[in-house]
């Protein structure tokens, strides 16, 4: 099946926040210190927030909300300071107590779309390199503990501009890795010290995508996997995993799906992945891969109860949220939390639908 970027910038291909959940044989909060020791966090509270993202109303949104995930007698979403740009396919990640949001795209889209629009009516054939695609390299911070009027700052950009890509927090670094810049699918991948306020380049992505999911471990040692994605040319299987110790790449093994636009998240030494676009369209279901063994497991009968793309999802006390995304006919504004013995449960639905929306734990 042929997909190229420009049709999954239109299917909102979703840059996916990831959430390190790593259960040790402690208390649940002396566990949580140290893995975000580990990740250079500070403790976790299970506030989850949503940024951005593609609309209903507007094509893009800068609206912010937040749940605390703690209080599940109480879950219900609050809205937050709006972003200082509106953006969609951007990543947010949690790091030290702030949280980092980095490229995307914005409002320049619309020329896109009317581009497009004037190219298709001419029945004249619209390839990725027709059109200037507006992406972006910024860095925006979110400081919780301030108010209002100072919350939002800016911070050094990426050196690649980027959309539909993945980022993650591990060893007190932010990471960000693959996605596409406008031109050309991206292979490199960034890392971003916020003591020094200072962007490193790490080595390449082996295999280049757009649409991967990132996730972070420290199961096996510090590392990184880059799941799935697009080549620009199929959906793909394929795993890269990348050693933050030795700073070098290897071949993991493919998943059993094929899939662009999902989420991963792991928990207890285990990577869940699930949603995303396939081979046949929007999916919903989940398959699992064991850290120690390196083999997936197809989890059957627990799929989401959406089928989603472009969405996010976190891991929080032994338990998978998701908010948000495409099912391919519209955006959603329904969340789901997933449990090992109990399923998949509705959540309270988002203030605002959104896909292709950036996802933080805090």
């Amino acid at each position: 099946m042929m997909v190229g970027p420009a049709m999954f910038l239109f299917a909102l291909l979703a840059c996916l926040p990831v959430s390190l959940e790593h259960h040790l044989e402690w208390p649940a909060r002396d566990r949580q210190v140290v893995l975000n020791r580990l990740r250079g966090g500070s403790t976790t509270e299970g506030k989850l927030y949503v940024f951005g993202g593609f609309s209903m109303k507007s094509l893009y949104t800068d609206t912010v909300e937040s749940i605390n995930l703690s209080q599940k007698d109480r879950w219900y979403w609050k809205r937050k300071p709006y972003m200082k740009v509106a953006k969609a396919s951007l990543c947010a990640v949690a790091l030290k107590g702030k949280i980092y949001l980095v490229g995307g795209q914005d409002s320049r889209y619309f020329a896109v779309q009317r581009r497009l629009s004037q190219m298709t009516d001419k029945n004249e054939t619209v390839g990725p390199h027709d059109v200037n695609w507006p992406t972006l390299d910024i860095m925006e911070v979110f400081d919780p503990k301030q108010d209002s009027n100072s919350c939002w700052t800016f911070a050094p950009p990426m050196f690649e501009r980027r959309v539909s890509f993945s980022a993650a927090a591990l060893a007190g670094r932010l990471w960000v890795c693959g996605g596409y810049n406008g031109e050309r699918v991206v292979s490199s991948l960034e890392s971003f010290d916020p003591q020094d306020s200072h962007w490193t380049t790490e080595a390449d992505l082996p295999r280049p995508r757009f649409g991967i999911a990132l996730a972070a471990s420290t199961a096996e040692g510090l590392s990184l996997y880059a799941i799935g994605g697009s080549n620009g040319e199929y959906v793909s299987k394929a795993v890269d995993i990348f050693d933050v110790k030795t700073r070098k790449w290897r071949m993991g093994p493919d998943m059993l799906t094929a899939r662009s636009s999902c989420a991963a998240v792991e928990i207890k030494g285990k990577i869940y992945v699930m949603g995303g676009l396939g081979e046949e369209g929007c999916l919903n279901s989940m398959e699992v891969l064991d850290l120690k063994t390196e083999k997936w497991e197809r989890c059957l009968g627990d799929g989401m109860q959406s089928k989603r793309s472009a969405f996010g999802a976190v891991a929080y006390e032994g338990r998978i949220f998701v908010v948000g995304g495409c099912d391919g006919e519209k955006m959603l504004d329904t969340a789901e939390v997933y449990d090992d013995k109990e399923g998949w449960a509705d959540m309270p639905k988002l203030k605002v639908p959104r896909g292709a929306l950036g996802v933080a734990l805090l």
